[in-house]
């Protein structure tokens, strides 16, 4: 049985594996074992587009149809076998991984090998290069422990850091508010200290001014007893 050896590649990252895999084989059996060779889980929509050299989709080879594709009798994954679509020895293949959160995707049959290799278990991850980009946004992330942290567990950790962050302003926040506050209590009592002295001197004033009026009524009575 003939062995097709495929270049699969990232459009957009350097990233590269090369997977031997039996001319009988389905197109799901590719797409699943292109899934295990960069780390993916394999359960997500995704679709193979017979193409040429200009790497132009042309018909369409699904896995998990949405409605309007199975209104279109989209070919399904699991019903293809490879060698019913390879019609050129360097047959290309465009590849859209994952509809949801897309990764664009290069498969060109790079060899056709005659007999198998009976050391290899089929199909058969035989070259890799580059480290694919992560499928989802959170997948297993680490703690700084080193252990697997669950996404539950992750959200709590930042709704802790934010309690711990909206804490720290409050202190630091009653910190500047009590200095500003101090600040303007001691304006506000140099200004009552200025007010007073300035109600002191009006009311001396008025003092020294009502005593020089007496004695000035005194002189004249004075004057006209006299």
């Amino acid at each position: 049985m003939a062995i097709y050896k495929f270049r699969i590649s990232f459009e957009d990252y350097d990233v590269t594996r090369e997977i031997d895999i039996k001319s009988n084989s389905t197109f799901e059996d590719l797409h699943n074992s292109f899934h295990e060779a960069v780390g993916y889980k394999s359960d997500v929509p995704s679709s193979f587009y017979v193409s040429n050299d200009f790497w132009h989709k042309g018909d369409e080879i699904t896995i998990y149809p949405s409605q309007s594709r199975i209104e279109k009798n989209t070919i399904l994954m699991s019903a293809s076998k490879l060698s019913n679509f390879i019609e050129d020895p360097h047959q290309k293949f465009y590849y859209t991984s994952n509809f949801e959160r897309p990764f664009d995707i290069h498969v060109e049959l790079i060899r056709i090998l005659i007999d198998a290799d009976p050391k290899l278990t089929y199909p058969a991850l035989v070259k890799s290069q580059g480290e694919a980009p992560r499928q989802f946004s959170i997948v297993n992330p680490i703690s700084k422990s080193g252990e697997v942290v669950e996404a539950a567990e992750l959200v709590e950790e930042d709704d802790q850091e934010e309690e711990e962050e909206t804490d720290e302003f409050a202190t630091h926040g009653s910190q500047s508010l009590g200095a500003e506050d101090a600040g303007n209590l001691r304006e506000k009592s140099s200004s009552d200290d200025s007010e007073e002295e300035a109600v002191t001197d009006q009311e001396e004033e008025e003092d020294e001014f009502n005593d020089f009026t007496g004695e000035d009524e005194e002189h004249r009575t004075g004057k006209e007893d006299y």
